[in-house]
């Protein structure tokens, strides 16, 4: 690896004051992490929200479309547009009850670590299911 990535690495896993001394000396300082709490504003979450449904939706929708006819896909767009709306509606009464404001940490409140890595499990597999399709249907 290049020392540009290890740099890249360590500049991730450190605090702001070790960045160069860990850098240049030993491998232990490596072992420091920091958490970062959640600083973002309406607008970049907009931002984020309309880049993933714009990025994979507008490639995915006019491919079901042709495979499943106008009526067909009109009515499934309807039936995920309503269960994706049920979600996030749960997901923000969740937010507003306990504070939780991502799946996995809802999975892991309610259902323990196990709940946590099945949440995680699912959205891994339907971003590859949504990579998968986009690269087919180009």
């Amino acid at each position: 690896k290049s020392k540009d990535s290890f740099r890249f690495k360590c500049l991730l896993c450190l605090p702001k004051t070790n960045y160069i001394a860990a850098y240049r000396n030993s491998p232990s300082n490596l072992r420091k992490h920091i958490e970062f709490e959640g600083k973002t504003s309406f607008g970049m979450s907009v931002f984020n929200l309309s880049n993933a449904i714009m990025g994979s939706g507008i490639l995915g929708l006019s491919y079901a479309m042709s495979n499943t006819g106008i009526i067909m896909f009109l009515f499934l767009l309807i039936c995920i547009a309503i269960l994706s709306s049920y979600s996030i509606h749960l997901l923000l009464k969740s937010a507003g009850v306990v504070g939780i404001r991502a799946y996995e940490q809802l999975g892991k409140r309610a259902f323990g670590h196990l709940g946590k890595i099945l949440a995680a499990v699912v959205i891994t597999m339907h971003n590859i299911g949504e990579i998968t399709l986009i690269y087919w249907a180009i």
